[in-house]
């Protein structure tokens, strides 16, 4: 069993870490505002790919 806070990681090269150290390592000051400014980007790039389907194809 994992302890609280532990990091995962998968094949490929990304990793989810919610321990202090990781989310200061990014400039946030919490972990709810790291997930937050993850979760914008995630809607801009589908607004991005709605846009732009044909390039989103490509």
């Amino acid at each position: 069993m994992r302890a609280l806070g532990a990091c995962f990681s998968r094949p490929g090269g990304w990793s989810f870490c919610r321990r202090p150290c990781a989310t200061h390592r990014f400039g946030f000051e919490t972990f709810w505002k790291l997930a937050a400014a993850g979760t914008k980007l995630a809607g801009d790039a589908v607004a991005a790919i709605e846009a732009y389907p044909d390039v989103a194809r490509a």
